[in-house]
């Protein structure tokens, strides 16, 4: 490479590896699950209370038969909002027969909840979903 173009190279180097530095550090969407002992329906209850009441966020969606909640999310410390969702999934035992209704599980877990918040780490969403376990056993008692 000729002296006249070497002072170009360096500081294109310097800048590709700042926009990939950039780029690496950028909080990535994480989807984070975790099975509980309580009814779709005692949650659904219970994560609604949660966000309106103790944490005072805005719900955008909600439905019990769908099973999910839309809301928007607000970092506790840059208070940066961003798109969340709670997806509420019934966990069921296998049929007995062809004709058998789907039994709900008696001794173990009882619904799959799947948090996910587009701009925030999948510390936030344990965070919250540690919230919730706890409203739920505060709630309804611990199973």
């Amino acid at each position: 490479m000729s002296t006249d173009r070497r002072w170009l190279a360096r500081p294109l180097a310097w800048l590709l590896a700042a926009v990939l530095l950039v780029i690496a550090a950028a909080p990535a969407a994480a989807k984070t699950e975790r099975k509980v002992r309580y009814s779709r329906g005692e949650v659904f209850r219970c994560f609604i209370r949660l966000l309106r009441v103790d944490l005072e966020l805005k719900i955008l969606e909600k439905d019990l038969d769908g099973g999910f909640v839309l809301f928007e999310y607000q970092e506790p410390i840059y208070k940066r909002s961003s798109p969340a969702s709670l997806e509420i999934i019934e966990l069921l035992n296998e049929p007995a027969g062809k004709d058998k209704e789907k039994p709900v599980a008696p001794d173990g877990p009882r619904s799959k909840l799947r948090m996910e918040i587009k701009r925030a780490g999948a510390s936030d969403e344990i965070g919250l979903l540690d919230k919730l376990e706890a409203k739920l056993r505060e709630d309804f008692g611990r199973r």
